[in-house]
């Protein structure tokens, strides 16, 4: 509910982020088995794998991550919206996270990211990752109003009472029988102790 209210008055945009890896810059000792992920919930962009050693710290990868987001604005400015990218190590059959990197989409729908550099911190060491970000939108578009969210509610409302009065038409009926079934055994109690009577006499 808190969730919701804080969207009320805003507008939504379905946009469509791509986010192109062009290099990874890494001085290791050993050979490294990498990739870069952008996970959100169940969904995930990644980069093909990629190996960095002490011969070729350096690798160009030019692999684009796409991925449509949710994004608020309100008064023409986008809220934050954030994205993490994360850089993975195969280990034997496994992938481990290194390190991960936030990014706030918000800030670069209206101003693209060109070639800019960021670092993967981990270990004491620093991954350097260039990158570029831009967007494209898909024209839907939804405002959030507190009409509509009154609206949700009222629905929700009725479709409880409605669900409660359905269970109490039940309970009335129950207890209609009860009754019946009460008044029914009382009367056969009072013809048996008159039988009885009759009987004695």
């Amino acid at each position: 509910m808190e969730r919701l209210l804080s969207r009320v008055g805003k507008s939504k945009s379905l946009i469509d982020i791509e986010i192109t890896i062009h290099t990874i810059e890494l001085s290791a000792p050993e050979s490294r088995i990498l990739k870069i992920c952008w996970e959100r919930r169940k969904k995930c962009a990644e980069t093909q794998e990629f190996i960095i050693s002490s011969d070729h710290s350096s690798v160009s990868l030019q692999a684009s991550l796409f991925m449509s987001n949710t994004l608020y604005s309100k008064n023409s400015e986008y809220l934050e919206k954030l994205a993490k990218l994360k850089l993975k190590q195969k280990v034997r059959n496994d992938w481990i996270t290194l390190s991960d990197l936030t990014l706030n989409l918000s800030l670069y729908i209206s101003k693209p990211l060109k070639n800019h550099e960021f670092f993967f911190s981990f270990n004491n060491n620093q991954c350097k990752v260039t990158l570029s970000l831009q967007s494209h939108h898909n024209n839907e578009t939804e405002v959030y109003s507190i009409e509509k969210n009154i609206i949700d509610t009222r629905e929700k409302f009725e479709s409880v009472l409605k669900k409660y009065n359905d269970r109490q038409e039940e309970v009335d009926l129950l207890k209609k029988e009860v009754e019946t079934l009460s008044k029914s055994l009382e009367d056969t109690k009072i013809n048996r102790n008159e039988n009885f009577l009759e009987e004695e006499q």
